[in-house]
């Protein structure tokens, strides 16, 4: 199978046949059972092999998504923007693949590559270099909080001992500045980071155990917060979402056995201003990638995959109010949804991929959708 979100690759080496870009036409499905109609899809304007990673909708007559093309040289960058009519290819600097996008307003756009974070100023993406550290790791998440504060989380790995540790960065509206962590966060499992504010910012991660860590930064210090069992002999942390103080979501999916080709069952979990608590998801397989404060709740997004060779589906979350419902999603195979974005105003983005899963000249096309949110 081809994992072409760079959150989740299986596979080191791609095909670089190019492909013809496969463009899914408008649809509408039935009600979900989460409350929602069925996606619109939209053409991309790209040729050839790509895969759409993150999106973002500061407004509704602005969005952004990113990802990467692959071709005879690799990966190369792709950076869409929605104007309200339509979505449109624009330059960034030479990188490779765009892995996150992050958005707190038309003001404040950050981008998270490979190797640099990239910053909108207005006119054009402008690379933004992180403060460095020696073995430092490529890569790492990146969120906006604001016109004058960023945070950043990435590591460093050792290549004498093998041992690996944990950076946090803020940025200040100047430059990068690394935060100092105590242990354990300092031990090299940190993965994500949401922020509301320079004093209400959330990490998390896995020991190296495989236990959930979690801690919280009140703009002094650090406070490692206990996280429930999740019960998975194998976990994966993807997406961290702070909607208000007391209302905190971390999703994922994770392994039921260590076997081969064992079931991934979707993760959430919620802070509700005390406490970290698992939050039930509907039974059955279930990868979450990302996740999304929309009209009505939280979204969250990802697919049905679990071993090569068994038919895999998207997968899309809603929360009630009182549940996690499954939203519909289309009846296509292979499809991936990897980013999804609320739309001031109501409805949601939804990015990822379409592969043929082939073991002999796969190909793989983007795909961008529109939900509304009824």
């Amino acid at each position: 199978m081809w994992d072409l979100s760079s959150r989740k690759f299986r596979v080191a080496g791609l095909a670089a046949a190019s492909a013809t870009l496969v463009v899914i036409p408008p649809a509408s499905a039935g009600a979900s059972a989460g409350g929602s109609s069925g996606p619109q899809a939209y053409p991309v304007p790209v040729g050839g092999q790509a895969v759409l990673d993150s999106v973002v909708a500061p407004t509704a007559d602005d969005a952004w998504a990113g990802g990467f093309t692959l071709g005879t040289n690799g990966f190369s960058p792709l950076m869409l923007h929605w104007d309200g009519s339509g979505w449109a290819t624009v330059n960034v600097p030479d990188t490779t693949r765009i892995d996150e996008l992050s958005s707190t307003g038309a003001g404040d756009l950050w981008a998270m590559t490979d190797d640099q974070p990239l910053r909108w100023n207005g006119a054009k993406w402008v690379a933004v270099p992180l403060a460095t550290v020696p073995d430092m790791n490529q890569g790492g998440t990146l969120v906006a909080d604001g016109p004058h504060d960023a945070w950043y989380v990435g590591g460093a790995s050792d290549p004498n001992t093998g041992s690996s540790s944990s950076l946090v960065e803020e940025w200040n509206g100047q430059a990068w500045t690394i935060l100092a962590l105590p242990a354990p966060l300092a031990g090299g499992g940190l993965v994500d980071v949401a922020a509301q504010g320079p004093d209400d910012v959330w990490v998390d991660g896995l020991t190296s155990t495989g236990v959930v860590l979690l801690a919280h930064w009140n703009g002094r210090s650090w406070t490692e917060v206990p996280a429930p069992a999740t019960g998975f002999a194998y976990t994966n942390l993807s997406e961290l979402m702070i909607v208000q103080p007391d209302d905190v979501w971390l999703a994922g999916w994770g392994e039921t056995t260590d076997e081969s080709g064992a079931d991934r069952d979707s993760l959430m979990m919620h802070w509700n201003g005390s406490t970290w608590a698992l939050s039930p998801t509907p039974a059955g397989n279930g990868e979450l990638y990302d996740m999304t404060e929309a009209a009505g709740g939280p979204w969250a997004v990802g697919d049905t995959y679990h071993e090569p060779g068994v038919p895999y589906y998207a997968y899309a979350l809603r929360w009630t109010g009182a549940n996690w419902a499954e939203v519909t999603v289309p009846a296509t195979q292979e499809d991936s949804f990897d980013g999804v974005a609320a739309i001031p105003g109501g409805g949601v983005w939804v990015v990822g991929a379409t592969t043929n899963d082939a073991d002999v000249d796969p190909t793989v096309a983007p795909l961008l959708l529109r939900y509304p949110t009824d």
